[in-house]
């Protein structure tokens, strides 16, 4: 693990993609 900040910076982005592809 990278650090926590990482993890949360990728969900982020993840959400962030997801919603703007759904």
């Amino acid at each position: 693990m990278r650090g926590p900040s990482s993890s949360r910076r990728e969900a982020r982005l993840l959400y962030v993609g997801g919603t703007a592809s759904g």
